[in-house]
């Protein structure tokens, strides 16, 4: 009996330590899990937050992209505008440098007039100097005829022209005051010039009718006009 109990003391004692073995195992499967635990929560918060981050990126894209194509739009319109501005200017310099040279050829034209009325004066007191000493009754300087004569051809009719079958009218184009004297195309381009009895000459694009440039200056009605033949 004394030697069975030892044995059974011996197997008890080998059971508890056992236990004991399978308690610190389990207590350290229980801290694994724990912290297993702890770091899926963990993960799936972080994960949470960026399927929440993510979708406001995706909104924030959304909407930027949303005001590319906007911006795009605007670009363009203003590509656009910017294009008709710089057409607008270089038409303008085109007129300034017209009107700068109307107003220079009307300067010299001005100052010609004042020599020639200067001119005319010094005559007329030399002639009146002259007819003071000698008595004599001198003529008078004939006066310059008018600006504005009648066209030689306003009293001639011309016979109508009669379209061939078929023909039609494609566009009227309104520009001059008076009748067109003359037409001509330019041999390269596809540029128009009239002359007209309103003592004006105008470039028109062809076939959409845009005034290109106008001539002033002519003090008399114009009968012809035409191009250089090398197409300058």
């Amino acid at each position: 009996m004394y030697r069975k109990n030892e044995a059974l003391s011996e197997e008890l004692n080998k059971m508890k330590l056992e236990v004991e073995s399978s308690k610190q195992v389990a207590e350290q499967t229980k801290n694994t899990y724990d912290k297993l635990r702890k770091e899926r929560d963990y993960y799936r918060i972080n994960y949470t937050r960026l399927a929440q981050e993510k979708s406001k990126i995706l909104k924030d894209f959304d909407k930027v992209r949303k005001v590319h194509d906007t911006f795009e739009d605007k670009y363009n319109t203003l590509v656009v505008k910017y294009e008709n501005l710089m057409k607008e200017k270089m038409l303008s310099k085109i007129e300034i440098e017209r009107l700068k040279g109307k107003i220079d050829t009307m300067q010299n034209q001005i100052e010609k007039l004042e020599k020639e009325a200067q001119k005319n004066n010094e005559l007329d007191n030399e002639l009146l100097d002259d007819t003071q000493n000698k008595n004599k009754k001198v003529k008078k300087w004939t006066e310059f005829p008018s600006d504005y004569r009648e066209n030689p051809f306003d009293n001639i009719e011309i016979e109508r022209f009669h379209l061939r079958e078929g023909a039609s009218l494609f566009k009227t184009y309104t520009g001059h005051q008076l009748g067109v004297s003359s037409l001509c195309m330019h041999p390269k381009k596809s540029i128009l010039a009239t002359a007209s009895d309103d003592q004006t000459w105008k470039l028109w694009n062809i076939p959409d009718g845009k005034m290109l440039m106008m001539g002033e200056g002519h003090t008399d009605w114009l009968s012809s006009v035409t191009f250089h033949p090398k197409g300058n």
